[in-house]
């Protein structure tokens, strides 16, 4: 019967010292949240979210710009095909290119979050040629532009 009273003092000792502690720590914990007004965890998720996602951030421009600079060489490589093919003499090049540049910089502006498709390109690309091709240059370049019309744009 000793044993019991020894073992049920020392187990009540036990869980008041247990209760007494997170009593406290809980306290501390109330008194501190009500301090920082959960400050100190949002600054720590905050920090850490905020690494992460610049991590993902900068992967995800990484990509975007790869598939942008992808993209600008394809073009690139269709416009001097182009040029071949219709036999557009330098000063027709350079013409082509500078009124390209600023009709596709208007419509950009004025159609912002949205990319421009085949038939709109088109359409600029032949109100352009249009005034620097002669009449023989003008058909083939329509001819041109069916057959190497880009699907899904």
């Amino acid at each position: 019967m000793k044993n019991i009273s020894v073992l049920l003092v020392a187990s009540s000792l036990t869980l008041l010292t247990a209760c007494g502690g997170t009593q406290s720590t809980t306290t501390d914990e109330k008194q501190t949240t009500t301090n920082n007004r959960g400050r100190s965890n949002s600054e720590i998720s905050a920090t850490t979210n905020s690494t992460t996602g610049s991590r993902q951030s900068a992967r995800q421009n990484e990509a975007a710009a790869a598939m942008a600079s992808e993209r600008a060489a394809e073009e690139q490589a269709r416009m001097q095909r182009m040029y071949s093919d219709l036999d557009l003499d330098d000063g027709q090049i350079s013409r082509f290119e500078s009124e390209w540049k600023s009709a596709e910089t208007a419509w950009k502006r004025s159609n912002r979050q949205k990319e421009m498709n085949n038939y709109e390109r088109t359409e600029l690309q032949d109100r352009i040629f249009r005034d620097i091709l002669d009449d023989r240059q003008f058909e083939k370049y329509q001819k041109w532009a069916r057959e190497n019309a880009r699907s899904g744009n």
